[in-house]
């Protein structure tokens, strides 16, 4: 008999936050999807987790394009069993001046953080239905309340970050709806706000100041709390 019964997609798959979580979630005795574009990171990802013992499998897949996100949710349930956990997480490299910018930058976030995450959701929840301890976890990030604070606002306008902080805010507000239409259902949806930059990650490299593990151990407690626990947390 398979000894892993539970299995975790990780969306956005990549040093950094989601490797952590990939890791943390495979000790506990989950088999592991990793998501993202590039298969030879992948293999890399997959391979590292199967020599720590753990049961993992890669797939190459464009979370922005809503079909080929359903169509790998499925050939993952296909290899590996019905999906217990999402774990969304996919990079935002969108930047750009807010009255130059082209329009597909912002349409690029919006589909990466947004789009993507709902497709996903669509094509998991099924399959979570009548299994216990399913939920959905997202990294978001700091410029997702720009709209509720000042100084974050003139923030993102100095980075050029408004694509970033408009599909991470859209992303926020999907992944509260989404807690409360899931809830009913059994399925517990989360979100950890990450306010500074992640040490290992691409974005930050040696100079981030968040460990990777401590996010990762964040996304544990909340999968592990009661259906009814809060929505979101921050890491900072």
């Amino acid at each position: 008999m398979d000894a892993f019964k539970k299995v975790i997609v990780i969306a956005g798959f990549g040093p950094g936050i989601s490797k952590a979580v990939a890791k943390s979630f495979a000790g506990h005795g989950f088999a592991v999807a990793l998501l993202s574009r590039t298969q030879a990171r992948l293999d890399i990802g997959a391979r590292e987790l199967t020599n720590q013992g753990a049961k993992a499998k890669g797939y190459a897949v464009d979370l922005a394009q809503p079909e080929d996100v359903k169509a790998v949710i499925k050939k993952v349930a296909e290899d590996l069993g019905p999906v217990t956990v999402l774990f969304y997480n996919p990079a935002s490299h969108s930047w750009g001046d807010v009255l130059t910018m082209e329009i597909d930058t912002i349409t690029a976030n919006m589909q990466h953080q947004v789009t993507g995450l709902l497709a996903a959701t669509q094509a998991v929840v099924p399959g979570m239905e009548g299994q216990r301890g399913c939920a959905i976890l997202v990294t978001g990030g700091s410029l997702a309340l720009a709209a509720e604070n000042r100084t974050l606002a003139k923030a993102a306008n100095h980075m050029g970050g408004i694509a970033v902080a408009a599909g991470k805010a859209a992303q926020r507000s999907l992944v509260f709806t989404l807690a409360e239409a899931l809830r009913p259902k059994g399925i517990r949806v989360a979100e950890v706000v990450v306010t500074g930059g992640v040490k290992g990650s691409q974005a930050a490299g040696d100079a981030g100041t968040i460990r990777p593990e401590d996010v990762a151990e964040d996304f544990w407690k909340l999968y592990t709390a009661p259906l009814d626990g809060p929505v979101s947390v921050t890491r900072s």
